[in-house]
């Protein structure tokens, strides 16, 4: 499965008698400043390709396509938008994809390969209609064609890393740590002569892969895309080896030993508390503190935020809905709920367990200390 950012989203956990704690969102990113030197060694001039030759480490992968201006556009143009692929729907099957093949003409390390079916790739980050990220399915006119059995081969972008070494440094720290998974590699991409730059040429997950790293290709392998094991989840994942029925009863088992944790709740979804959609700073430092006076803010249940579409009604009451106070005006929210022990030795350290359900992302804080993110 692959591992696969929102807005911000902020909301505080309150606890009264020594104890209180916050939701809310915020997002973190760097860059990371390296030199990167690699050279196109001598093209392999072959009548077969072999996979293993597609993953060096020491120089660039060539990959030529040539394709008609019309096939380019139309492949170039298509691309996402965010209600089919983060609508309530994904929860019953993973999002649909708004990509097509379209016919092409490539050359590997000067081996050439006609007629295959080539589209773009990726969810919102590498979105690009310059040089987009790209999948190639080798057997979609011609079925016996393949790299010793590999029929899709997939090529990263990097749009959003300025390095170009987060993925091929990633997938080379797990396979030296022992971790199945992808070999990395590589490419310089050329579309009708014109040089897209380097991008990543990743191994795509299949039985191919299954076979090397676990010695067979018994059991399911799924792919998630914005999901996570939540119950009643299961059929979010998407499959890509195996039977899909034992598939989704091992998904079903991880995700019931996940949520079926022991001991008492102190926080239920019945709980009630405060919330405040921010239009100042003012409060930024202190919202999180247990003696914090939010008298003023507005009285709402567990589940606070708004549907602009459709699949989420149910969560929200009326006095939960922050359509008017967020929708095109804000991103964050802060809640506070409050919780009372009568006894904190009663609680082990490291026992407590946080369980939210968003849409977006979190921060928690109890009392004023972090315990918890997501984004």
């Amino acid at each position: 499965m692959k591992r696969s950012n929102a807005s911000q989203e902020k909301s505080y956990l309150r606890v009264s008698n020594k104890m209180s704690t916050s939701i809310h969102m915020i997002s973190h990113c760097f860059s990371l400043g390296v030199g990167l030197l690699l050279t196109i060694s001598p093209r392999i001039h072959a009548a077969e390709l072999y996979l293993d030759q597609l993953f060096p480490a020491d120089r660039l992968v060539s990959l030529e396509i040539s394709i008609t201006e019309k096939n380019w556009d139309k492949l170039r143009f298509q691309r996402r938008d965010f209600q089919s692929a983060l609508g309530p729907d994904r929860q019953f099957a993973p999002p649909p994809s708004p990509y097509s093949y379209v016919e092409a003409n490539i050359k590997i390390d000067g081996v050439v390969f006609p007629k295959v079916g080539l589209r773009k790739k990726g969810f919102f980050g590498s979105q690009d209609t310059e040089r987009p990220s790209l999948k190639i399915k080798l057997n979609l006119f011609d079925r016996g064609l393949s790299i010793d059995g590999l029929t899709s081969l997939t090529f990263n972008n990097n749009k959003q890393d300025r390095s170009l070494m987060s993925q091929f440094m990633g997938y080379a720290f797990f396979d030296a740590a022992g971790s199945p998974g992808s070999r990395c590699s590589y490419a310089k991409v050329t579309v009708n002569g014109k040089n897209l730059g380097i991008y990543s040429h990743v191994e795509t997950a299949r039985s191919q892969l299954l076979e090397r790293e676990f010695g067979n290709t018994d059991g399911a392998l799924y792919e998630g895309t914005v999901v996570d094991f939540f119950p009643n989840w299961e059929k979010s994942f998407e499959l890509k080896v195996g039977d899909p029925d034992s598939g989704l009863k091992h998904l079903s088992n991880i995700i019931n030993a996940l949520n079926e944790a022991d001991g008492n709740s102190l926080l239920g979804e019945s709980a009630t508390g405060k919330a405040w959609v921010p239009v100042h700073g003012r409060f930024d430092e202190t919202w999180v503190s247990p003696g914090f006076d939010d008298s003023s803010w507005r009285d709402v249940s567990n589940a606070v935020g708004y549907e602009h579409g459709e699949g989420y009604e149910s969560y929200f009451s009326a006095k939960d809905d922050f359509e008017d106070e967020m929708h095109g005006k804000a991103s964050s929210l802060y809640l506070r709920l409050p919780f009372q022990l009568d006894d904190l030795t009663s609680i082990t350290p490291g026992k407590i367990v946080l369980r939210t359900r968003c849409d977006d992302g979190f921060i928690a804080y109890l009392n004023g200390q972090e315990i918890a993110r997501h984004n």
